[in-house]
């Protein structure tokens, strides 16, 4: 879910129609590559799988920082436009910059508001009587 989550906001539609198919036909080849891994448990180790598990993980976590790095779009400039009236209140602050978001902004956020915190369970109690 958090991969769709972030998948869906970070690609607009006709992009999106054109690539999830590709996705869903990679899951699927992975769905059955693992499953093939598993099978041959004995022979290859629950450890070496454990380490193949967890390098997969980390490999996610690359290709969702390269995936940024690349398209990410930079954040437009707010420009003042002139008005028809010159005025002069040139003494005017300028916006405040907008704060950069944080390793731990999610957990904060959960901390913060029971709303999010109730949400967290219900997700977590789900997935676990799912499984």
């Amino acid at each position: 879910a958090l991969f769709w989550a972030f998948t869906n906001a970070s690609v607009d539609a006709d992009t999106a129609e054109s690539s999830y198919g590709l996705v869903v036909a990679f899951a699927q080849l992975g769905a059955v590559g693992g499953s093939a891994l598993a099978t041959q448990a004995r022979r290859l180790h629950i450890s070496f799988l454990y380490v193949l598990g967890g390098c997969s993980c980390a490999l996610v976590c690359g290709m969702v920082a390269l995936f940024e790095y690349y398209f990410a779009e930079e954040p437009q400039e707010v420009r003042k436009v002139a008005s028809a009236v010159d005025s002069d209140d040139d003494d005017e602050e300028p916006p405040p910059e907008p704060q950069k978001s944080g390793l731990f902004d999610g957990l904060d956020l959960v901390l913060r508001h029971a709303y999010v915190f109730n949400l967290l369970m219900i997700s977590t109690l789900y997935e676990i009587v799912l499984t």
